[in-house]
């Protein structure tokens, strides 16, 4: 019995500590899945906009991809900086469906490539916007939640950004 009442107060004391711990690192479920989309999502924007910027020849498109690589990499570092301090490990890579994006556009033929960065764009970033609206009002993690606050009106304007340019045709320099 001693044994027992031993037992039950050393594993209540360890699940208090980890309730503590719990506070200051993201929910497991719910912010883990934010946090590896986020990190993803953004090396996608990064890879395909270094991309864009070799193969494309349109000036717009190559303005819009240098935006995303700037942006992406900022909140990359930002988001790093948050799970550093929380002492979580970020993701390794992209998440599948992302690389094979990347894979797609570097095997894109030349008169393809601008459409197939443009539909990969509004497919991503429809995407990141979910997982940030998504994070923004559900999230556990205050930090996170307010990572994905901050960021979402700069992911929305991505958004407009690639739509505009599917609309307005990405033929020629766009000039």
């Amino acid at each position: 019995m001693k044994r027992f009442l031993l037992t039950a107060v050393a594993l209540a004391a360890a699940c208090g500590a980890s309730r503590a711990d719990d506070a200051k690192r993201p929910d497991a479920k719910a912010d883990a899945k934010f946090i590896q989309g986020a990190v993803s999502g953004s090396l996608l924007e990064i890879r395909s906009g270094e991309i864009a910027l070799q193969r494309s020849a349109n000036e717009q498109l190559k303005k819009v991809a240098q935006k995303l690589i700037d942006d992406h990499t900022k909140a990359t570092q930002d988001l790093l900086v948050i799970l550093k301090s929380k002492g979580v490990t970020p993701p390794d890579g992209l998440l599948p469906a992302h690389q094979a994006m990347v894979d797609r556009l570097k095997k894109a033929r030349a008169e393809e490539f601008e459409g197939e960065f443009l539909k990969d764009q509004l497919a991503a970033h429809e995407e990141a916007v979910a997982l940030f609206e998504a994070e923004s009002k559900q999230g556990r993690d205050p930090e996170l939640k307010a990572f994905a606050v901050k960021l979402l009106p700069a992911l929305q304007e991505h958004l407009d950004m690639v739509r505009r340019l599917m609309t307005k045709g990405t033929r020629g320099t766009g000039e």
